[in-house]
């Protein structure tokens, strides 16, 4: 027999729905106001290349996240005279909210990760990466080939 479940309301399940691109825009924002091309370089930035969002499946996002609540979209001239406006987007409370509860989600997978031994602990320098593994091997891996290692730890597992 089980015990007694809590419910989530439609907003909690919508923030641990959020897909992976929905994430990382709302993770931009939270930084501050973004144009779309300005988002696409900070996510890239900030994943080190690992994670590359496209027109379409960027502005198909914004678009999802407006219509859920969790953005705010706003139009401002440009200050060329024969550019077209350009759009704004800024992180609402519910979109917060549901960031949170996502980072939240992914922490507690981490977790169980690093409990199961599937995750390193990488420290950058020295040119390369010494990654300690959580049952106490560790390994260098030199600058060239370190990246694609830590994607490859990241991508087996999820």
């Amino acid at each position: 027999m089980k015990g007694p479940t809590m419910r989530k309301s439609s907003r909690e399940r919508e923030g641990l729905r959020l897909s992976p691109a929905m994430f990382e825009i709302l993770l931009s924002l939270a930084g501050g106001d973004r144009h779309g091309y300005a988002i696409m370089l900070e996510v890239e930035e900030r994943t080190q290349g690992e994670v590359k969002l496209g027109p379409a499946t960027l502005y198909r996002s914004i678009k999802q996240l407006e219509q859920m609540g969790y953005i705010e979209v706003s139009e401002e001239e440009s200050e060329a005279a024969d550019s077209e406006r350009r759009r704004t987007y800024t992180l609402l409370e519910a979109g917060r909210e549901a960031a949170m509860r996502r980072a939240g989600s992914l922490a507690r997978s981490m977790e169980a990760a690093r409990a199961r031994n599937l995750l390193i602990e990488p420290e950058i320098r020295d040119g390369g990466l010494n990654a300690a593994f959580a049952d106490g091997h560790a390994e260098w891996i030199a600058e060239p080939n370190a990246g694609r290692f830590l994607a490859e730890m990241e991508r087996t597992a999820r």
